[in-house]
């Protein structure tokens, strides 16, 4: 039998690589949409980000709901409430930190939003683990 604690390691262990996996995905859909609007479409770079951003989060939302975390069954109006308050934090960060690396270091733009993304990972993992998705006992790999 596995200690108890250590099985909650193994498992958060388990989760934060499902969630980095489901975060690299997540980041191929950003970098798509801000690519695709911002070069190819010509918008201007706040509106790219912030519709790249919204597609980001909405498969981030149902892959880590489903993947990450396991839920089953429907997802609830609570649930969506929660991820949709951790998003809008992220979502600011990410705007602050694009801006300022992007007008004031004078960086690309997609270096600028790598970097928005190593900065909301952390948050956005124990946000999601200890709030948005929370169950109410370990779940069995």
């Amino acid at each position: 039998m596995t200690h108890p604690v250590a099985f909650l390691k193994q498992h958060a262990r388990g989760q934060l690589v499902r969630f980095l996996c489901v975060g690299g995905a997540a980041a191929g859909v950003y970098f798509a949409v801000v690519h695709a609007l911002a070069m190819w479409a010509g918008l201007p770079v706040t509106l790219s980000v912030s519709v790249g951003y919204t597609c980001s989060v909405a498969f981030h939302f149902f892959a880590n709901r489903r993947y990450t975390f396991r839920c089953t069954g429907h997802w609830s109006a609570a649930q969506l409430l929660r991820y949709t308050a951790v998003a809008a934090v992220n979502y600011a960060l990410t705007m602050v930190v694009v801006t300022l690396l992007t007008r004031s270091a004078a960086i690309g733009l997609y270096l600028a939003v790598a970097c928005a993304i190593v900065t909301t990972t952390g948050f956005g993992f124990v946000a999601s683990r200890r709030w948005v998705f929370r169950s109410q006992g370990p779940i069995d790999e």
